[in-house]
C-alpha cells in the first residue's frame, strides 16, 4: 500500500482514504451482540405465505429476511424485553439485539481528521467497522460507520500485546501533521 493513496490534505484537514487502507491497520474485535433494526413486510412486498417475512437490517450493513418464529425465538427488543408480535405494526423499524460471535476488524478515524470511505465522508471519532473471519480476512463490502459508544454496546477488543504495550500511553491522538504526504 502506498501511503499517498491513503492519506491526503485538504485544506487543513488530512483525509484517510479507508478504502486503500491496507489490511494491518484495523484493529480485531469479537461482536458480541449484534443490534439490527427490523420490520415486517407488508403485502405488496410478502410473496407467498409462510415465507420470511421480517426484514433485518444490521448496523454492519447486513440485510436479510428471517421467520416470525425466529424473531420471537432469537431476537430481544433493544430494552431486554422478548419480541411479542402482538403491537407490532408493519412499515415500522424495531430495534432489537441477538447473541453473536462474529469477528470484526475496526478503525477508528482521529479526531484531527477527516475519513473517507466509498466516496462518503466519514467523520471524525467514528468507527468503521468490517466484518471478518479468524483468519483476517475482510470482507471490504460489509461494513458499518457509527459511534464509538454504539460500537463499544456492541463489540469487545481482546487485549493482545500491541494494545497492552500502546495503553499506558497519556495522548489519545497521534500528530499526522507531522508527516509528509
Amino acid at each position: 500500500m502506498a501511503l499517498s493513496n491513503f492519506l491526503s490534505k485538504q485544506g487543513n484537514n488530512v483525509v484517510f482514504n479507508i478504502d486503500n487502507m491496507d489490511d494491518k491497520g484495523y484493529i480485531q474485535a469479537i461482536r458480541l451482540r449484534n443490534i439490527v433494526n427490523f420490520r415486517l413486510m407488508n403485502k405488496e412486498e410478502k410473496t407467498e405465505p409462510g415465507c420470511p417475512d421480517v426484514i433485518v437490517e444490521s448496523m454492519f450493513g447486513e440485510r436479510y429476511n428471517i421467520t416470525r418464529e425466529e424473531l420471537i425465538k432469537n431476537y430481544l427488543f433493544i430494552t431486554g424485553k422478548k419480541i411479542s408480535m402482538a403491537g407490532l405494526k408493519r412499515n415500522t423499524y424495531y430495534k432489537a439485539i441477538i447473541g453473536d460471535n462474529t469477528y470484526v476488524y475496526y478503525f477508528i478515524v482521529p479526531d484531527n481528521a477527516i475519513g473517507s470511505i466509498k466516496g462518503k465522508r466519514v467523520p471524525k471519532g467514528a468507527v468503521v467497522a468490517y466484518i471478518g473471519d479468524s483468519d483476517g480476512n475482510i470482507d471490504k463490502n460489509t461494513f458499518g460507520v457509527m459511534n464509538y459508544n454504539t460500537f463499544k454496546k456492541m463489540c469487545v477488543t481482546p487485549i493482545t500485546d500491541k494494545i497492552r504495550k500502546n495503553a499506558s500511553r497519556k495522548y489519545k491522538l497521534f500528530s499526522i501533521y507531522d508527516k509528509k504526504l
